[in-house]
């Protein structure tokens, strides 16, 4: 799954991933910002943080790999 952390209403990427992660099979979690959140560790929610903007190859390579 790849999540953009900024997002509109009431939940945001990180709630959203913690929320994944408590499924009994979660999905990898791939995060896409444009800005980092200080002070909290994105390994800690997410398998992969990319900073945007993000050439198509190296998203592409990302998903690939946590798809392994």
């Amino acid at each position: 799954m790849i999540l953009d952390l900024k997002l509109s209403g009431a939940l945001d990427g990180f709630e959203i991933a913690r929320r994944l992660r408590e499924l009994p099979s979660p999905p990898r979690i791939v995060a896409v910002t444009g800005r980092p959140r200080e002070g909290t560790p994105e390994e800690a929610v997410f398998d992969a943080c990319l900073m945007k903007p993000c050439p198509p190859g190296r998203l592409v390579d990302t998903v690939l790999t946590e798809l392994a």
